[in-house]
């Protein structure tokens, strides 16, 4: 759902304010009549997509059952979004809240009891058993290994791994703080050295060449001067500049 907590960073195109790059705006809707319209306009669809995407995330990561609810008459939330998209699936009207859509079969982890046939110890499922634990005083130094994660869980499946590289992906490229070369080749480690910045450019030229929207970003934690920095590479190139709050 939209916050009105944060920061926008806006490149102004009006004098007096146009003598400054960029300058650091309080979101709220007060901007939709002010000279930063656009900039609200583009930030309110930027945070939409963000919420879309976190609700795409939420949908996809159920191994077994995926179970959702909303409150009803909640205007402008995902709530909202589900309810108008179920009825236009399903014909029927969701605006009560007290509708309930079904689809496919309760998974119930007793299915693996009864499915195991095999004779083979080996592949006997798991039974829970009760244990008891007690702490004892001890003088021994424990220290953790950053790895130990891996240890602990051992070999995981392919998709895991994908899906754990991907999110490893998503926050280095979340972090990344730089305006130069240099910089960026050191955070990005890429195969094409210190020419993957350029690239990065010319790739987005090449966007904006052919009518994208091409929008270059930064996380707002890093120093004025680099923010001023990106607000030229982005106004050089014809692009927009979102600053990007830290998490």
């Amino acid at each position: 759902n939209e916050t009105y907590n944060h920061l926008v960073w806006c490149a102004p195109r009006q004098a007096p304010f146009s003598d400054l790059d960029i300058v650091p705006i309080n979101y709220s809707t007060a901007m939709q009549q002010s000279i930063y319209r656009e900039e609200f306009l583009n930030e309110r669809l930027q945070l939409w997509v963000d919420n879309l995407n976190l609700l795409y995330v939420a949908f996809t990561r159920a191994k077994k059952n995926l179970i959702i609810y909303g409150k009803a008459e909640q205007k402008g939330t995902v709530s909202e979004l589900l309810g108008n998209a179920l009825s236009d699936m399903t014909g029927k009207s969701y605006a009560t809240g007290e509708e309930i859509y079904e689809l496919g079969t309760l998974y119930l982890s007793s299915h693996e009891e009864e499915k195991q046939v095999s004779g083979n110890k080996l592949l006997t499922v798991a039974r829970r058993l009760p244990i008891h634990l007690e702490t004892l005083e001890t003088n021994i130094e424990f220290k953790q290994s950053n790895r130990s994660a891996e240890f602990i869980r051992g070999e995981e499946e392919t998709k895991d791994k994908y899906i754990r590289q991907g999110q490893l992906l998503h926050n280095l490229f979340s972090v990344i703080r730089t305006t130069d070369a240099d910089s960026y080749d050191k955070l990005c480690h890429s195969v094409f050295g210190k020419k993957a910045f350029d690239i990065m450019l010319d790739f987005a030229k090449e966007c904006l060449r052919c009518g994208g929207n091409v929008v270059l970003s930064i996380v707002d934690c890093v120093p004025p001067e680099q923010l001023q920095k990106a607000a030229e590479i982005a106004r050089e190139i014809g692009a927009k500049l979102r600053v990007r709050k830290m998490i």
